[in-house]
């Protein structure tokens, strides 16, 4: 039996563009022999094929949604323009275009959709009766003053990016946390290049780690538990539980964003 696994619209078009624009293209598997020489071969070809397919995906979701809100109706015109916005933008052939058209439209409507009051009212109260914490910094959540903790909700999947705003894609977080990470979908997007940290970091220093790096380093592991598991991103981050400072994995190497651990309370 088939175990169902709760994805997004935008989740769904950007797994449709890596496996038919992508990854069907046998040069881009030797990526990792061509960084070998970095020590992170394989973690590299990973991230830079999420950052590709993300910013394309990205682009064809804000582009058409740009179109679409501008036009009084979802008719043929607005089809039209979208279809050669997408010859515009990628290079691929015009046959193709109808089966990119067909995903890309779902992510859009899901773009274009806010939170509902019955969604946030039902999801407000499951965070004050058993998870009153912000699930990307761990900090406890205040439910009715005006100040950086208090409660939100988050788009794992982020709506810029097809994420939908219903209760399977939606968990509480700090409003600090929820500003920083902004319209981010994955830890490939992220500045990784920039968290590299020496060596034996001492207490200090991993608290001092700004906190997009640590959203990358939960990111990374809540996608590869998703992935493992066979769980939505949601389910994930669930299962790793409230959030604490990382912690280094390998003390014999440099710390970087590929060398560090979430570490729950």
């Amino acid at each position: 039996m088939t175990t169902w696994v709760y994805e997004t619209n935008g989740e769904y078009f950007a797994d449709f563009l890596f496996r038919s624009q992508i990854d069907s293209v046998p040069s881009s598997r030797q990526i990792p022999l061509s960084l070998v020489a970095t020590g992170r071969g394989s973690e590299w070809s990973d991230a830079l094929h999420e950052m590709a397919v993300l910013h394309l995906a990205r682009r064809l979701i804000a582009a058409a949604v740009s179109i679409v809100s501008r036009m009084p109706d979802w008719d043929f015109l607005v089809e039209r323009e979208i279809k050669q916005m997408i010859l515009d933008t990628m290079t691929i052939d015009y046959f193709v275009v109808n089966e990119i058209y067909e995903r890309l439209t779902p992510a859009v409507r899901s773009a274009r959709q806010n939170i509902s009051n019955g969604v946030r009212n039902q999801l407000e109260g499951e965070a004050r009766r058993s998870m009153s914490w912000c699930y990307l910094c761990g900090t406890d959540l205040d439910f009715e003053a005006d100040v950086p903790t208090v409660f939100t909700l988050d788009h794992v999947w982020p709506r810029a990016f097809g994420g939908d705003s219903d209760p399977e894609n939606l968990l509480p977080a700090c409003r600090s946390c929820n500003e920083r990470k902004a319209n981010v979908p994955s830890w490939a997007l992220y500045p990784v290049q920039a968290l590299v940290s020496g060596y034996h970091l001492d207490a200090t220093d991993i608290a001092e780690i700004p906190k997009e790096m640590r959203f990358a380093v939960q990111g990374r592991a809540a996608r590869d538990h998703a992935r493992r598991q066979g769980t939505s991103l949601k389910e994930a981050f669930i299962a790793m539980g409230r959030p604490d400072l990382p912690s280094v994995i390998d003390l014999s190497t440099s710390v970087d964003v590929f060398n560090l651990s979430p570490q729950s309370r």
